[in-house]
C-alpha cells in the first residue's frame, strides 16, 4: 500500500508492505549454498506474492533515500542484532532488485530497530513501512 503523508508541508511517500517472515538462516551455521538456496527460495515467495497481488508493485521511480521501520511477528523474541538481520536483510535485498529501493546501501536506507510481537502459532510476518526522506 502506497501512502502520502505531509510531514513539516513536504509530501512523503510511505510503502508498507507485509511480508511472510524470511527463513532464520542468516545467524547459522551452514554451507553457503544452503543459504543461497533459501535467499532464492524466499525471493520466489515473494514474487509470487506479488505476482497475485498480495505485495504492490514497485513505485514507477525507485525510493532514493528511505526510512525503514519494522513490525515483526514471531514465536519467540529475538535478541536486537537477530532481530535486525531477519527484518531487514533479505527483503532489503529483494526491495532493491524489484526496483522499490535504489539501493540498500546506508547513504540510501537507514532502519529503526524492529518491534516484535511474540504470538505463538500466528502467521509470521514482517511488516514494512518505508518512507521516502529528503
Amino acid at each position: 500500500m502506497v501512502l502520502a503523508a505531509c510531514v513539516g508541508g513536504v509530501r512523503v511517500r510511505v510503502l508498507r508492505l507485509v511480508l511472510p517472515m524470511p527463513p532464520n538462516v542468516l545467524n547459522a551455521r551452514m554451507h553457503w549454498r544452503v543459504k543461497l538456496n533459501a535467499k532464492k527460495e524466499y525471493f520466489s515467495q515473494l514474487d509470487w506474492l506479488q505476482d497475485l497481488g498480495g505485495i504492490p508493485e514497485p513505485p514507477r521511480v525507485p525510493i532514493t533515500k528511505a526510512r525503514i521501520s519494522a513490525r515483526m511477528v514471531v514465536g519467540a523474541e529475538h535478541d536486537d542484532d537477530n532481530a535486525m538481520a531477519r527484518a531487514y536483510k533479505l527483503p532489503l535485498d529483494w526491495l532493491k532488485t524489484r526496483g522499490y529501493i535504489v539501493d540498500d546501501k546506508r547513504k540510501c536506507v537507514r532502519c529503526d530497530v524492529p518491534e516484535q510481537i511474540v504470538k505463538r502459532g500466528a502467521e509470521y510476518v514482517v511488516e514494512l513501512s518505508i518512507s521516502e526522506v529528503a
